[in-house]
């Protein structure tokens, strides 16, 4: 049996660039229920040894009717947007049997 989580996660698009350059607004597609979240730790340390969070991966079940993140969406992971880092991939039993999609992503710079 697969892991419960309990977090949500919001899937944004970027919005398109239009005739005069401006990028429009990130629109909401979808949400991600019952993820189950792991922080991602970068290779450097802070003063004291306090480690930082470069991002996250992610575990998202399989629910009818869910929308998958594509590689060029913004996530809201615990209330910061990350980007996708890489495509999302198929997370499977070792029967073969799709369980959901697992995602990484990396602390966003807007």
């Amino acid at each position: 049996m697969a892991a419960r989580g309990s977090e949500e996660v919001v899937i944004l698009r970027p919005g398109q660039p239009d005739r005069y350059g401006s990028i429009g607004e990130s629109v909401e597609v979808g949400r991600l229920k019952n993820c189950v979240v792991i922080p991602r730790v970068s290779g450097e340390t802070e003063d004291r040894g306090v480690v930082i969070i470069s991002g996250y991966q992610i575990w998202a079940p399989e629910i009818v009717g869910q929308v998958s993140p594509k590689a060029t969406d913004l996530l809201q992971v615990r209330g910061e947007l990350h980007n996708v880092d890489g495509v999302p991939g198929d997370y499977r039993s070792k029967r073969g049997r799709r369980l959901g999609d697992m995602i990484y992503t990396l602390r966003s710079g807007t």
